[in-house]
Order: structure tokens, then C-alpha cells, then sequence
């Protein structure tokens, strides 16, 4: 194609393009000062790989003129999360990584491991690497300072409620026991944002300081608490390397590449220590440069919604042509942190000394190792998944393996909010792009070989009648997976005959792990241990999860809507920011005044009216309509 023809319209904007194939196709998305000039200089790079396969398939450029670059730079972002385009660099895994949430809005804030950022007040440490890690951080934290990590209401008319078993674990102070003031409990708050923040020495200083208060006074149980404090604030830190001279908290930045793949190890240091350590996998990095690899991981990993998880300085390899821009937009989100107010100035700096250098050879070669260890383990799961296809095939006497399979499942509560869920596998990997939720629209009443009939039936002719409009041939999967036994199989059939399908399909009933087949009484006989039974399994088990979250969600709906509609100043918005915040009416009953009028956006008195209605509810319906 001509680049002239192509670009033919395109603006000399500041802005963000969408590159295009034949088929219409988001193959790349970038940002630009000058979008006419980005575009062309793809079709004119022929030292890069990158752009020579881009160059040679788009077919058509789309763009979106923004006002300014940083605004590009984070519609840029957007896209490639939400499009994941063949040839742009971003992060494998389209999961959101877990933050730890202390919600300082409330009297006797909480904690939590959250995905979600939400904009309530709340201030939010992370991303982490795993949930695992996250817990097992927050489970050493609390044994310091034991915050609460429950969601009730700290009643306000001196009632007080028995305490649970986190404080006799000691891992909660029991503020809804009236066990501690709220001065005190603010003390623990502070502790523990400076241990997550980095600020150890600081509290270690505080501890003997008051810890030989304690004891001049005589105090000795007091003296004896802080010398406890101390002694397990010296075991958290002693895995802590010191690093840096300087107190600066930063981040260590370097990448190790193949073909097609980066991992970007990050060395964390806050006061000058090394206190933690994590790697994330890039795709789309062929014909990649590293100055390309950085911005993109920089722009995609910190999140501009949790400015605490953003350091004072970035360190990288060498000098990014993003510089300025990226360092603006890091600014931006560390000012909203009142104590970074004085300092929140982000820098990306490039090594400058024998200190820097060690720091980030140690950075690559970590990067280097892992990224060898996480390819490795990649063969060796798509072994696995290869001998699981292998034996689904022979077992099941298929006329091809089972690359793409579809598992369905129902999900209701005496037919109440019946729901349906379809959830694809991609050589033994959920493709959650393909996923699909279905509300039961035909079917009255308890009765879940109905559900299943028509959940199936919808999906096949749906996708029937897009290919006849396509003239395409039907993108039908290679083995179809219900949840149940023989009912639910012969309905998935029943469903298929009547649109004039015919693909494999076989039912996993729960009870026994048995595998029913078509015309045949008796299950097939899979060892249950097997690769192949272990694919089943995890098919299923995705399609019930999905289901059943679907399930609860419309159960909180239907709980919330004729409550929410009495309510002043609750309209179709403020129902969506509620279902989205809250899984359950519980919650919302046990949410603050303060916190609900701040989530909402609406006043104190309507806040409590709100909570009043849900009381009331969720007293005459005890049982969590969610469950």
C-alpha cells in the first residue's frame, strides 16, 4: 500500500493512532506529537523489523487528536490494555495485580487486598507481584501493627461487640471492642504506612524512644510491648540489604530479551534499602529496542491511580526519548500523596556511579535468570497441555485435538436470577476475550436442562448468523464442555440438532467427576488423575466461577434496585458505582456515613438514609442474597 494513500486525512496532531490489516484488525496503537509524521516514519524505517511488518500489512490508519501528548500517552495506555494489538509491547498476563487498601476515610480505618483502584480516600501499596506475596505481607505488617481487616461498623453509641479471633491471634486491636482509642489505633495507622512505605529506621527510632520513656516512668509492661515491637521489626528487616547511601527510594529497571519475549526485573528500594524484588513478562517485544521496552513497561506498570506505589526515581539502562513526558505524568500521581507534597518530583535517571552499576547488573542478571526459568516453564506447561489434547482425542475418539474448547455452565437460586456462562480455552489457556454471560430469558422456574439448552442454542446460532453475514464458515470449537450429567449433555445435543450444528460435546458431572459422551449410558472411563481429566476439570471449574459470579452479581442488583429507587439522590449512576464497589447489601450496611457520602458524592443525610434502607433489608433477608 502506499503510505501517501494511507495517511491520506491524518492529522499533524498531537493524538493516538490505530494501525489497521485487511481484515480490520488493531495490529498496533502508538502516540505522537505529530500523528501524520509517526505514521509515515513506519513506512520509511526499514533498519527496524518492527515497522518493516507493520508497513507491509496495514492497510488502513485510524486516530484519535487529543489535546495534549501526555493525554495521548494515556490513551495510548488504555488501548493497548483494552485491544492488546500483535505488535505492541505489553505486559502477558491481562490480570490485575493486587494492591494492599487502607481506607482512611473511616474512624478506625481498614485493610484489605484489593484489585481495584477506586477514588475514595483510600491510599493503595503495590502493584504486588502475587495475592500471595500481598498476604503474606500484610500478615507480617499486622503482627507489628494489628489494623483491623473486617468491614464493621464501629458503633458510634458506646455499644460494644465481642472480639473475634483475630485478636486473640493478635493480628487485630479490636476497636469494635472498645479495646482501643482512636488516638491509639491512629498510632498503628502511621506504623504501618511507614513500614509499608519503607520508613523502618524512623520507627525503630520512635520504639527506643519510647521504650526508655516506658521504662524511666516504670512502665515496664509498656517498656516491654516496644521491646517486643522492636525485636519484630528487626526480623522483618533483616532480610533488607542496605544499597544506597542516600535515604532515596527508587526503582531498579533492566530487561532481558529473546526473539519475542522481555521480562523487566524491578529491584525496589526505599531508604536506601532493598526490601523487595519483582519480575513481569512483556510480549510483543520482536524487534523491539530497549529504549521502546522501558516507556512501555513505565506507562503500563505504574498505576496513575495508586501514587503511592511510585518511587522518588526510576533508574533505567540508559536515557528514554519519553523522558520528560513520562517524569510529568509520574509527578502528576505522586503530588496527590500528601506526604510527597514537598518531594513528589519523579526522576528517570541512568546509572552514574560504581553503585548505580552494581544495582543494575544485579538488576539484569536477575532479569536474565528469570526469564530463562519462565520460558522454561512455559515448555514445559505446553508439554503438558500437548499430552492432555493428546489423550482428550484418543479418549474421546475426536476428530481433531482440542484446541479450542467451550465449557458451559448455569447458575440459579430456585430459578431466581438464572444466569448462564460460556468460558473459552486456547491450547489449555483461558481466552477471556472469547468469554460470554448469558441472563435466561425463556426459561420459568427451577430447571437447569432448559437453562443449558438454550444458553448453548444462543451461542451457536449467534455465531451462526454472524458467519452467513460474514460468508465466512462458523468459528466453532473443537470439543463443547457442559457442567452436568446426561441431562445436561442431551440438551447441549437437543440444542445443536435444532440450528443445524454438529460439534463434539461431552458433560462432567460434578458428583464423581464422571465424563458422559453422546449415546453411550455409562461415563468414559478417564483415569482422574490424568492430564486430559485435570483440563476437564479446570474448564469446568472456570465455567462455574463465571457463572457464579455472574449469579451473585445479579442477586445484588435485584436486592439493591427497589431499595436504591426510594432513596433521594440515587439515580442509574450512583446504582452502577454501587454495584461495582460493594458484593454484597453487608457491605454496604457496614460502610461509614463518611465513606458512602464520599463514594457516592452525596450528602451525610442521604448516605444514612441509604445504609438505613439496607439494614432494614438485609434484617428481614439474613442470608447473603449473594451466596
Amino acid at each position: 500500500m502506499d503510505p501517501e494513500k494511507i495517511t491520506e486525512g491524518v492529522p499533524e496532531s498531537p493524538g493516538v493512532y490505530l494501525m489497521k490489516d485487511v481484515l480490520g484488525h488493531v495490529i498496533y496503537v502508538g502516540k505522537a506529537v505529530n500523528i501524520r509524521k509517526r505514521v509515515l516514519s513506519h513506512f520509511h524505517n526499514s533498519e527496524s523489523l518492527k515497522d518493516s511488518a507493520l508497513s507491509s500489512i496495514t492497510e488502513n490508519v485510524e486516530f484519535v487528536v487529543t489535546p495534549t501528548e501526555t493525554e495521548a500517552l494515556l490513551l495510548e495506555n488504555n488501548l493497548i490494555k483494552k485491544l492488546k494489538p500483535r505488535y505492541n509491547i505489553r505486559l502477558r498476563d491481562d490480570k490485575t495485580y493486587p494492591f494492599i487498601k487502607l481506607s482512611l476515610a473511616e474512624k478506625f480505618p481498614c485493610v484489605s487486598i484489593v484489585r481495584r483502584i477506586v477514588d475514595d480516600s483510600s491510599i493503595y501499596f503495590g502493584p504486588m507481584g502475587d495475592v500471595g506475596g500481598a498476604r503474606t505481607t500484610l500478615k507480617i505488617v499486622r503482627r507489628l501493627f494489628p489494623v483491623r481487616n473486617c468491614t464493621k461498623t464501629i458503633l458510634k453509641d458506646g455499644k460494644k461487640e465481642r472480639p473475634c479471633l483475630e485478636y486473640q491471634l493478635r493480628q487485630c486491636s479490636a476497636p469494635c471492642a472498645g479495646l482501643i482509642s482512636e488516638e491509639d489505633y491512629r498510632g498503628l495507622i502511621d506504623g504501618f504506612r511507614k513500614v509499608l512505605g519503607g520508613e523502618q529506621d524512623e520507627l525503630m527510632n520512635e520504639f527506643k524512644i519510647k521504650m526508655k520513656e516506658a521504662s524511666e516512668r516504670l512502665e515496664f509492661e509498656k517498656a516491654a510491648s516496644y521491646r517486643d515491637r522492636i525485636r519484630d521489626l528487626e526480623r522483618t528487616t533483616l532480610k533488607q540489604v542496605m544499597v544506597l547511601h542516600s535515604k532515596l527510594s527508587r526503582d531498579v529497571l533492566a530487561v532481558a530479551k529473546n526473539k519475542n519475549d522481555a521480562c523487566i526485573q524491578l529491584l525496589m528500594i526505599r531508604g536506601g534499602k532493598l526490601i523487595d524484588e519483582a519480575h513481569y513478562l512483556l510480549e510483543g517485544v520482536g524487534g523491539s529496542s530497549d529504549k521502546e521496552v522501558f516507556p512501555a513497561f513505565i506507562n503500563q506498570h505504574y498505576h496513575h491511580d495508586a501514587p503511592s506505589s511510585i518511587p522518588a526515581e526510576i533508574m533505567v539502562p540508559e536515557a528514554l526519548e519519553d523522558k520528560i513526558l513520562l517524569e510529568g505524568l509520574l509527578s502528576e500521581g505522586r503530588r496527590r500523596i500528601p506526604e510527597y507534597a514537598d518531594s513528589a518530583e519523579v526522576k528517570l535517571i541512568t546509572p552514574l556511579n560504581d553503585e548505580d552499576l552494581k544495582l543494575m547488573h544485579m538488576a539484569k542478571h536477575n532479569a536474565e535468570v528469570q526469564l530463562e526459568r519462565d520460558l522454561a516453564q512455559e515448555e514445559k506447561r505446553k508439554v503438558r497441555v500437548e499430552q492432555a489434547l493428546a489423550e482428550l482425542k484418543t479418549i474421546l475418539k475426536l476428530p481433531t485435538l482440542p484446541r479450542r474448547l467451550e465449557a458451559f455452565d448455569v447458575s440459579n437460586i430456585r430459578g431466581e436470577a438464572a444466569v448462564g456462562s460460556m468460558v473459552a480455552l486456547t491450547d489449555g489457556e483461558p481466552a477471556k476475550s472469547m468469554y460470554r454471560r448469558f441472563k435466561i430469558k425463556t426459561v420459568e422456574g427451577q430447571d437447569d436442562f432448559a437453562m443449558m439448552k438454550e444458553i448453548v442454542k444462543r451461542r451457536y446460532k449467534r455465531l451462526k448468523e454472524q458467519a452467513a453475514e460474514a460468508k465466512e464458515k462458523i468459528p466453532v470449537p473443537d470439543l463443547i464442555l457442559v457442567d452436568g450429567g446426561k441431562g445436561q449433555l442431551n440438551a447441549a445435543l437437543e440444542a445443536q440438532k435444532e440450528i443445524g450444528v454438529s460439534i463434539p460435546t461431552i458433560g462432567l458431572a460434578k458428583e464423581f467427576e464422571d465424563v458422559y459422551v453422546p449415546h453411550q449410558p455409562n461415563p468414559v472411563d478417564i483415569p482422574k488423575d490424568s492430564k486430559a481429566m485435570l483440563l476437564l476439570k479446570r474448564a469446568r471449574d472456570e465455567a462455574h466461577r463465571f457463572a457464579v459470579s455472574y449469579h451473585r452479581k445479579r442477586m445484588i442488583e435485584k436486592s439493591l434496585s427497589s431499595i436504591l429507587d426510594s432513596v433521594p439522590g440515587i439515580g442509574s449512576k450512583r446504582k452502577q458505582i454501587l454495584l461495582q464497589k460493594y458484593n454484597s447489601l453487608e457491605e454496604i450496611k457496614n460502610t461509614d456515613d463518611d465513606t458512602l457520602s464520599k463514594v457516592l458524592r452525596i450528602n451525610k443525610e442521604n448516605a444514612k438514609k441509604l445504609r438505613e434502607c439496607v439494614a432494614v433489608l438485609t434484617t428481614k433477608n439474613s442470608a447473603n442474597p449473594g451466596t
